[in-house]
This record gives C-alpha cells, sequence and structure tokens, in this order.
C-alpha cells in the first residue's frame, strides 16, 4: 500500500486533477469545473498525495444529512496500490464527521473495480440508472449508510 497524504483540495491541485480526470473519464471536468468546487461551500474535495504530487481525488456533495460521490479518481500509473481505498476511508470519515448518514453513488456497470471497491466499503447496489453516462452505459445506483462506519481496514492493517 503506497503511504499518501489526504489533503483538502486547493486551486494549486487542478492541473494535476485535470490530469487526472482527462485520464479516467471518457468526458472530463473542466479546470474551471474543479476549480468552482474548491469554494463550494456544500462539497468534501480531497486529494491524495505522494510526495508533493496529486495522484487521486474525490468530489463529494452534501447537504443536510445526504452526500453524493460525484468522483473519485487515480492516477494511472498509482492504481492498484490502495490509493483509491485510503481516500475513499478519510472521504467517509470526514463525511460522517459532518453529519451526513446517507452516501449515494453513480458507477458505471462495466467498472469492477470501483464497484468491489465500493462494496468493500458495504455500498450497496439499490437500482440501475438506464443510459446514464453519455455513451449509453449503464450505471448501477449504490448507497451506504454511515451511522456505524469506523473505517475499514488497510492493508497495512492486516496481520
Amino acid at each position: 500500500m503506497t503511504d499518501v497524504k489526504i489533503l483538502r483540495m486547493t486551486a494549486s491541485h487542478i492541473d494535476e486533477i485535470h490530469e487526472i480526470s482527462v485520464q479516467s473519464f471518457p468526458v472530463s471536468w473542466s479546470k474551471q469545473d474543479l476549480l468552482r468546487e474548491v469554494y463550494n461551500e456544500k462539497a468534501l474535495n480531497l486529494v491524495s498525495l505522494s510526495g508533493d504530487r496529486v495522484v487521486a481525488y474525490v468530489n463529494i456533495w452534501y447537504v443536510f444529512d445526504e452526500a453524493d460521490i460525484i468522483n473519485i479518481a487515480v492516477l494511472q500509473e498509482a492504481r492498484g496500490q490502495g490509493i483509491a481505498r485510503q481516500l475513499l476511508n478519510e472521504a467517509l470519515r470526514q463525511l460522517k464527521d459532518c453529519g451526513v448518514r446517507e452516501v449515494y453513488l453513480e458507477v458505471r456497470v462495466s467498472n469492477a473495480a470501483a464497484q468491489a471497491l465500493y462494496r468493500s466499503f458495504g455500498f450497496k447496489v439499490e437500482g440501475i440508472r438506464r443510459k446514464y453516462y453519455a455513451n449509453g452505459e449503464d450505471a448501477y445506483n449504490m448507497h451506504l449508510n454511515i451511522d456505524n462506519f469506523t473505517g475499514v481496514k488497510m492493508e497495512a492493517d492486516i496481520k
């Protein structure tokens, strides 16, 4: 498991986040859209840093006790090292501290790796959104109640 530092997203991270977004999604957010998230008071936006380089990010919007994970992505050459797991773990912890109880997300039906990550945290598929993505692909709608969330075991924690 790669050792990363998780921080709040700042304007200084936008260029690297945009690079990850372009690598990760068929339709990337613009730098302007990403920058707007830095100042969104109803969002939790975190980055994972390896050294001083952004290797992952997450955008989450929340209102009252509900949150929606909008994007989570890892730099292509940093995938498979547990970075998304660490980032999601910290994001859920911070959401719980903000009073969030219910977390939702959509994930491509073809993205088995992401689905496995979310299931390992206890997310459950609640439904399917037909033709959700621009290319016509369906998405699973997943949900997690975090009332009793205390974190998941990281590889380093498992003996």
